[in-house]
């Protein structure tokens, strides 16, 4: 902003140029001889120095209008972080209840997994003295190898999810052996 603002200041410039020449054509009028080339340099040498001043009379909406600009821009930079955040903090949100589901899922799972250990040892059982088919058994065998599947499913998907979270908090991600929830 600072810099449109500086488009209304009269502006006061400096110049400066120094040259030299050297032509085989130029001759002495006195002795009709050339010019060597060291007196030609010096006496064609020129230099000039100018100044220059511009003064902002008729531009000053261009000036108000690149001011006004900059500060929407400054308005809009401003509202962009302002969102980001909140997008941030929606994602880390968003992320906690994430995690918070898997562990419940989680947990639910391992129920699930008890459950049908029992059933399945019934099964076994009652196969055993011949109460049921073997069709019944191998569905609860099924049974008990679906739960232990989504308990396996479970837990890495906790897993995950905390990885997530470690990662909005700034705990760099490794990809060490991870012991976590056993029984």
């Amino acid at each position: 902003m600072a810099i449109a603002k500086g488009g209304r200041s009269p502006q006061l410039s400096l110049g400066a140029q120094w040259g030299t020449a050297y032509s085989d054509n130029r001759i002495d009028l006195v002795t009709l001889e050339p010019y060597d080339f060291a007196t030609q340099l010096d006496i064609n040498r020129n230099g000039s120095v100018g100044f220059s001043l511009s003064i902002p009379i008729l531009n000053g909406w261009m000036v108000n209008t690149r001011v006004k600009n900059s500060k929407l821009s400054l308005e809009n930079s401003r509202y962009e972080l302002e969102n980001t955040k909140k997008q941030l903090y929606k994602n880390i949100q968003q992320a906690y209840t994430d995690a918070e589901g898997a562990l419940k899922k989680f947990y639910s799972s391992q129920k699930a997994v008890a459950s049908m250990e029992e059933a399945f040892r019934y099964a076994e059982q009652k196969l055993n003295v011949g109460m049921v088919t073997a069709v019944d058994y191998n569905q609860s065998k099924t049974q008990l190898l679906n739960a232990q599947s989504e308990l396996a499913q479970a837990k890495y998907e906790y897993v995950f999810k905390t990885k997530v979270l470690d990662f909005y908090r700034g705990i760099p991600l490794t990809l060490q052996q991870i012991t976590i929830l056993s029984k």
